[in-house]
């Protein structure tokens, strides 16, 4: 009788140790993030000034303009995401000119991407502050912030707050958010960013640390 209580004792003893085991395994690991507040913000433009004239209002100067602004998301001297805003000629009527206006965030590596609407989309996902980062997303290397084709029945302008990038080093994959929107004269201001160093972990848009 004593064998075998003693012999219960030591199988509730190795359940309990397994269960504690497979607890801990299973518990996310903690946040890592590296967040920066970009100090003043950073507005870039294509367009100068507006003429008025000869054909009226809206005629961009300089005509055909693309201006690009590098963004080092982990400060190792290295530029990881461009930005570019850009305006060309499209056609002329007899009472108008026409112009395309495009804002556009592509990523430098090929291990990094920026969220799209849905897979066949080359339309940034415009994210508001408190929505979640999840890595089942849709993403790509280049994604259209705006897209205002004057002439053409074919438009997009990014209407949320937050852009969202996945970065993928060293078989670990890093989640995380770019503050920006739309600014006058074709152009963008980028305010913030951060990014979860931790594999795999989901990050808020808005999360510091």
């Amino acid at each position: 009788m004593k064998k075998i209580l003693i012999l219960n004792a030591l199988i509730i003893a190795i359940l309990l140790s397994c269960k504690k085991e497979t607890t801990i395994i299973n518990n996310p690991l903690p946040d890592q993030i590296y967040y920066r507040d970009i100090s003043p913000d950073t507005t870039f433009n294509s367009v100068q000034y507006y003429l008025t004239f000869p054909l009226g209002i809206g005629e961009p100067f300089p005509e055909d303009t693309t201006v690009t602004y590098l963004l080092d998301i982990d400060s190792n001297f290295i530029s990881d995401y461009e930005f570019s805003v850009n305006h060309y000629f499209y056609m002329q009527t007899s009472h108008d000119k026409y112009y395309h206006y495009t804002n556009q965030v592509k990523s430098l590596s090929p291990t990094d991407s920026i969220a799209v609407i849905s897979k066949n989309s080359s339309n940034a996902l415009a994210l508001k502050e408190g929505d979640i980062i999840s890595n089942n997303l849709n993403y790509s290397n280049a994604a259209n912030l705006l897209l205002n084709l004057q002439g053409v029945p074919i438009s997009y302008v990014f209407s949320g707050d937050y852009l969202v990038i996945k970065r993928c080093i060293n078989n670990t994959t890093m989640l995380g958010w770019i503050k920006l929107k739309l600014a006058q004269k074709n152009g963008l201001t980028i305010e913030e960013f951060a990014f979860n160093k931790t594999n795999s972990n989901s990050i808020i848009c808005g999360q510091k640390y």
